[in-house]
């Protein structure tokens, strides 16, 4: 549980703690925007089911969600007025093994397949040229490492909360430091499976969406890490330089999962 109090914008964005050192926008315009996504976890379950083989019925997925969310609301102070962007994900066990190697052969194909499944006309690409191999870790202590410990064991089902936008990379990982408790940053494994559970959660034909970084890992470079962008009505996954700095349209997933 959180032993912090932590304040949220009208939008549902986690502001910055006072404390943060990093690069963070103070308050936002909301300029970029996710799409207004009903929470379907029976739409999710589906599209999660098309990918992977997930050892729970559909009632029980729903059940074991719900519970998360519950936990997240109570841990963060989130009364019935505030309502923020909550997305649900499953990961299959992926075994012991180098992180980029499991993104290349598993995570990676998985969100082409689910953002096929449901945008046939449209396309996912991996822009990133090179093997990911030897390219991420999880840092530790931001949860991702907890998150990839887990799942080298066994599936977890999780839910991700869109919280922390306009951050620069280092400023979510200050910022997920001080939330605490069974929170975590969302990095390689917990972002790539929310987007085979919401594979539009950046498909906005209307508005600018933001991309999300996997600021739970570090890469070998110091200055660059890994996202996922819409690029027109496309998705992809690349590399891109922060230089530690921070833009309008960064973003960044604070998850929390269970073991199955």
């Amino acid at each position: 549980m959180s032993n912090i109090e932590v304040a949220f914008d009208a939008k549902g964005r986690l502001e910055p703690d006072a404390t943060i050192k990093s690069p963070a926008h103070l308050k936002s315009r909301n300029y970029f925007k996710f799409p207004d996504l009903e929470f379907d976890l029976s739409a999710s379950y589906k599209r999660i089911s098309a990918v992977f083989d997930i050892p729970l019925a559909e009632d029980e997925f729903v059940t074991e969600i719900q519970c998360l969310l519950k936990e997240s609301r109570v841990s963060l102070g989130l009364d019935d007025s505030k309502n923020v962007l909550a997305i649900p994900f499953y990961t299959p066990t992926l075994g012991d093994g180098d992180l980029g190697e499991i993104l290349d052969n598993t995570l990676i194909p998985a969100v082409g397949k689910s953002y096929q499944n449901i945008f046939p006309d449209y396309e996912f690409k991996n822009e990133f040229p090179h093997s990911l191999s030897g390219h991420l870790e999880s840092i530790p202590g931001l949860g991702h490492d907890r998150l990839e410990r887990a799942v080298a064991n066994g599936p977890v089902v999780g839910l991700c909360l869109c919280v922390l936008r306009e951050y620069s990379v280092h400023a979510a990982r200050e910022q997920a430091k001080i939330i605490g408790g069974n929170f975590g940053l969302a990095g390689a494994i917990d972002l790539s499976s929310v987007f085979v559970s919401q594979p539009d959660l950046l498909f906005h034909k209307n508005e600018y969406p933001p991309l999300m970084w996997m600021s739970g890992c570090q890469t070998s470079w110091d200055h660059a890490n890994f996202h996922y962008e819409a690029y027109g009505y496309n998705l992809m996954f690349n590399r891109r330089v922060h230089y530690d700095q921070v833009a309008e349209y960064w973003s960044h997933g604070v998850t929390l999962f269970k073991s199955l």
